[in-house]
């Protein structure tokens, strides 16, 4: 039975972009998945608490690390990364560490500036030192190679559950059961950049007579993101996943993806569907599921389309948002 593992990536994150893009393609060519910080980076306390749900989900735990120590929780005195790190050993999380082998090198603009910054890295530096499963790098495209090797043996060590595909998991193929009753709540989760197909397939499906939880009509000032996602998530029956030429440009799946995959594959609480406005490939962890493809239609086509899987009335909306795919 074959399996797929989900790791956490943790490190410093804008210096080292690079590093963790190596990473991540790394992991997918080894058929697993990524689950990155991108989309809730770890900046406060409630998104942290969020961030130790995704860990306890994952398989195994990766921390880079290199120049810069990291923002600095107020009441702890550590980084959120060392605080991830801290949380996926007490929890037993099977962990690979990347350290860069001289830190001094790099340019000042990757080093920490301050002394109380310098004696905190070299402090977490001799942590994650004394461990076993330690590799050091000089070159972000080292890292590849490293994490190959590293996994192997990672996964002989600590043989994990990982995801496996249910046998009764919808294939690409439409089924009597893939229609979506009336009334059912839907969420949609778009990209940033995809904003103006999420406006138009939210719209259309409130059109059809369906409750959308869609985040550009729900959030506002002081929502907590990640406990309405969650929310939004649990109640709803089907969860759209669109996906672009932005969504695949991007090197790991989002959090609200990965949250999405475990609600939805994993626990089978929620349908997943993906919708492509795009001719691109999908994460291997959606990829066996029906989807829907919008690409080279024009607005009566694609609505079609939707239609295909969300039957429903047309309610009696004044205006709605104009159709992003052209020919109209």
């Amino acid at each position: 039975m074959e399996k797929r593992y989900q790791v956490f990536i943790s490190s410093e994150f804008q210096d080292l972009q690079n590093a963790r893009q190596e990473v991540s393609q790394a992991l997918l060519r080894a058929d697993c998945f990524p689950a990155g910080m991108e989309l809730f980076p770890a900046a406060d306390e409630e998104q942290f608490e969020f961030i130790k749900t995704v860990i306890d989900q994952s398989d195994y735990y990766i921390i880079i690390s290199a120049g810069r120590y990291g923002s600095i929780h107020p009441e702890t005195g550590l980084s959120y990364t060392e605080m991830e790190y801290d949380y996926a050993v007490e929890t037993g999380k099977p962990v690979i560490r990347l350290l860069h082998k001289d830190p001094e090198s790099l340019p000042s603009r990757e080093q920490e500036t301050s002394n109380h910054g310098k004696v905190k890295l070299d402090s977490f530096r001799r942590k994650m030192s004394e461990a076993t499963l330690v590799k050091f790098w000089e070159n972000p495209s080292q890292l590849g190679a490293e994490v190959a090797f590293s996994l192997m043996d990672i996964q002989r060590r600590h043989p994990s559950s990982g995801w496996v595909r249910g046998a009764n998991q919808t294939d690409k193929e439409e089924s009597p059961n893939t229609r979506v009753p009336i009334g059912s709540e839907v969420f949609i989760s778009v990209s940033s950049k995809d904003l103006d197909w999420g406006d138009w397939i939210a719209w259309k499906l409130r059109d059809l007579g369906y409750h959308v939880r869609y985040h550009r009509w729900e959030l506002g000032i002081g929502t907590d993101v990640a406990a309405w996602m969650a929310d939004a998530v649990a109640s709803s029956q089907v969860a759209v996943l669109l996906f672009s030429k932005h969504t695949e440009a991007a090197s790991e799946i989002s959090l609200e993806q990965r949250f999405i995959a475990n609600v939805g594959l994993d626990q089978k609480a929620i349908k997943v569907l993906p919708i492509l406005v795009d001719p691109v490939k999908i994460p291997r962890i959606f990829a066996n599921l029906y989807r829907v493809e919008l690409f080279s239609k024009n607005q009566d086509e694609a609505a079609k389309s939707l239609l295909k899987v969300f039957s429903g009335f047309s309610g009696g909306y004044s205006k709605e948002p104009l159709f992003p795919g052209g020919n109209s």
